[in-house]
């Protein structure tokens, strides 16, 4: 069964998940960690959207 449409309006809410099958880690080191970290950050500044956690 395909997922419902997202609701695309100003100000909408949108969750992203990054999480591994079966709870695994999805970071071989800290330092991939780190760098995805910092490709969020750079995501986030770039697009002017709110980050929760």
């Amino acid at each position: 069964m395909p997922r419902k449409l997202r609701l695309k309006f100003p100000g909408a809410c949108h969750r992203a998940i990054n999480r591994g099958n079966y709870r695994m880690d999805i970071f071989q080191s800290e330092r991939a960690k780190q760098a995805f970290a910092s490709c969020l950050f750079v995501a986030w500044a770039k697009y002017d959207r709110r980050l929760h956690a």
